[in-house]
């Protein structure tokens, strides 16, 4: 079914596997995929909001997915797939034939072998050891400080929400990756956390310096080394600052 253009943020609710399956169908084959960059039909990400599930998109042609609640609390008008369609839908086609391109839409969705690349592997646990109190995110419990962790336990990444997640970041032991860093990156990620935990290690090497400090007294000299990590490079900055006012007020 061929669209009209979309020229705004448009967020559709799908009750059902089935309408999130003809709603992405449709928007796939208007050209439109998931921010991440993957087609729509490699994952309908429906399993964990369900019936709360909805799909935003716009004129960028990419699509990302979260519950009724996000989407009413930051102000977003939602709609129904009926409603979609009754209002994007070409002019130009007909009513049979738009049930008929979904209906074969969908038929070519489930006669695709589902091919998915290989995941990199992912060590949460080694990741988030001595992170304890700080937030991360997931597209099921939201942001939730981390409180530690449980070696013993097939889900050893335990949050103060009360879940926990294996240490690759599943809520089922074959399900798909779900801890991120933050909204921001599984935002710009849906579908690939390993991206996002990526980038997020990118940073944080960008935020660390190393301090060595003299010490000279009568007769011995000692160097202690530390390297020390900061959240971001605005606070990494800031303690430079502050060492080097430091230094220059004993210096004179």
């Amino acid at each position: 079914m061929k669209l009209k253009e979309i020229t705004k943020n448009v967020v559709v609710n799908t009750p059902t596997e089935e309408e999130a399956n003809e709603l992405l169908a449709i928007l796939h084959e208007n050209g439109y995929a998931w921010r991440g960059g993957q087609a729509l039909n490699s994952s309908n990400c429906w399993g964990s909001k369900k019936a709360d599930t909805c799909y935003r998109f716009n004129k960028y042609k990419t699509a990302v997915y979260d519950d009724r609640q996000y989407y009413e609390k930051n102000g977003y008008a939602i709609i129904s797939l009926s409603e979609f369609i009754a209002e994007y839908a070409d002019p130009d086609a007909s009513l049979d034939q738009i049930i008929s391109d979904s209906a074969d839409l969908l038929k070519e969705m489930e006669d695709e072998p589902e091919e998915k690349p290989a995941e990199e592997p992912l060590d949460l646990c080694e990741l988030l050891r001595g992170r304890e109190s700080e937030d991360f995110y997931s597209p099921i419990f939201g942001s939730s400080i981390f409180e530690g962790l449980n070696d013993k336990s097939p889900y050893p990444l335990h949050f103060k929400c009360g879940e926990s997640l294996t240490c690759d970041g599943r809520f089922y032991l074959n399900g798909q990756r779900l801890l991120f860093p933050s909204r921001e990156l599984y935002e710009k990620y849906p579908l690939d956390a390993g991206k996002a935990w990526r980038e997020w290690q990118e940073a944080q090497l960008k935020c660390r310096i190393q301090l060595s400090v003299e010490i000279i007294g009568k007769g011995s000299t000692e160097v202690n080394g530390i390297d020390v990590v900061f959240r971001t490079a605005a606070d990494r900055d800031k303690c430079i600052e502050e060492i080097k006012a430091i230094i220059e007020k004993h210096a004179k």
